[in-house]
């Protein structure tokens, strides 16, 4: 009933919340899905993303933080091109990868074809209380280490560490200046 109802609307690529209720499916769906960060940090007032995950068809504002820019974006697995427009100047972070289209124009390319998503599964089994697979060859000891590791000087504090800042008052201004200057500070 779901997708008669989807065609009949002329919505054929579309989905409803309808369409997720067999639960595997909507796991699926969401597992095609690979949350992807972009980002630009080439400066610039307003900076807009857009590329084949979109068909090109919208420029998409990202958010800004400082002079840097994101935006996520949740991508199909496969491969997109994309590009930033930068104060109304079409733009390819030249940090990122590239690829030229058929026209020669460059464009930043990103492959999520072979992302998996962390469910953190593989790397703790609760059931043996223990971190990845382990080594067979590993030994375990309580081996105690000798009593000189604990009873040695520390290492020498860095010069650069030497004068501590905490917590002191400041210096007048003038103080400050001439002291800065190589001068002794003046007196009144």
């Amino acid at each position: 009933e779901g997708a008669g109802r989807g065609a009949a609307q002329g919505r054929s690529d579309e989905m409803d919340i309808d369409d997720f209720r067999d639960e595997d499916l909507a796991v699926e769906v969401l597992e095609e899905l690979v949350p992807t960060v972009f980002r630009w940090e080439h400066g610039g007032r307003q900076v807009f993303i857009t590329g084949t995950f979109n068909n090109w068809e919208k420029q998409i504002p990202m958010h800004r933080s400082g002079n840097d820019f994101t935006y996520i974006h949740n991508l199909k697995k496969g491969k997109h091109a994309f590009k930033f427009i930068v104060d109304d100047e079409w733009r390819f972070a030249p940090d990122q990868p590239t690829v030229a289209d058929i026209e020669g124009r460059i464009n930043n390319f990103i492959d999520v074809s072979n992302f998996h998503p962390y469910t953190g599964e593989e790397t703790y089994d609760i059931s043996q209380g223990q971190y990845g697979q382990g080594d067979a060859n590993e030994v375990y000891s309580q081996f105690m280490p000798d009593l000189d590791e604990y009873t040695k000087e520390p290492p020498p504090l860095p010069p650069h560490l030497r004068h501590i800042i905490l917590n002191k008052s400041v210096a007048p201004a003038a103080a400050a200046l001439a002291a800065g200057a190589g001068g002794a500070p003046m007196g009144g």
